[in-house]
């Protein structure tokens, strides 16, 4: 069962990293499109306004959950398993309700 805890820990470890990439990205690209919009219309209202939403809503806090998780999988601690499974549910969940 300890492997199994491992395994998972790992997944959860390199699901932190995904998000926390995709979120520097996700920056990096609203930055972009600011910068295109200024130099295209002379000004800026709302280019890059979404991706900096979702970097900041969505990937930050999902990869501060997976780290978390992944943090308590590695130390067995006691609410190892519920930690994980909170932090899946809080990534599938705005995924499947907007599907909905």
């Amino acid at each position: 069962m300890q492997c199994k805890a491992k395994t998972v820990a790992w997944l959860d470890a390199g699901l932190a990293t995904m998000f926390a990439l995709l979120g520097v990205w996700l920056v990096h690209m609203a930055d972009k499109d600011a910068a295109a919009a200024i130099r295209e219309h002379g000004q800026n209202v709302d280019a890059g306004a979404i991706q900096f939403l979702i970097a900041v809503v969505y990937c930050a806090p999902l990869a501060v959950a997976f780290a978390l998780a992944s943090w308590s999988l590695f130390s067995n601690w006691r609410i190892r398993w519920l930690a994980h499974w909170v932090t899946v549910v809080l990534a599938v969940g705005p995924l499947i309700f907007d599907a909905a």
